[in-house]
């Protein structure tokens, strides 16, 4: 992966640094629907970004607010299992 690409990406859609990260596990998708002023980035439209096969796992950043906290979600990941590795 390019992390210079993924970034700058992102950063077309993201313009404030978040307050928090959270990383979605299986079912918690619904954890999105507090979030207001959505912004949705599937991770396939990401450049040199890695995509998630793991069924139920979304594939894609939910970016926004709750209670004034800015607020960036991962709904999907990635897993060893999927032939990435984490070095």
């Amino acid at each position: 992966m390019n992390l210079k690409k993924s970034i700058e990406y992102l950063s077309r859609f993201i313009k404030m640094s978040p307050d928090v990260c959270i990383i979605l596990g299986s079912g918690l998708d619904n954890f999105t629907e507090l979030i207001s002023e959505k912004i949705t980035i599937p991770y396939n439209d990401i450049p040199t970004f890695y995509q998630t096969s793991v069924q139920g796992h979304k594939g894609e950043f939910i970016y926004g607010k709750i209670n004034n906290n800015t607020i960036l979600c991962a709904k999907g990941r990635f897993h060893c299992y999927e032939g990435y590795t984490f070095n």
